[in-house]
């Protein structure tokens, strides 16, 4: 069974990334803040 695919926003992903990069936060912790798997974040 084929899990649905993640659409994001191009504004989600630079948010994503200032968090990730920024802000200096680790990965895991921008994808909890975001309420996104750390997986997808992560990967």
């Amino acid at each position: 069974m084929d899990m649905p695919r993640h659409r994001f926003t191009h504004e989600f992903k630079l948010n994503a990334l200032h968090l990730a990069f920024h802000e200096k936060r680790p990965a895991y912790r921008a994808a909890d803040k975001l309420d996104i798997p750390r997986k997808i974040l992560c990967g």
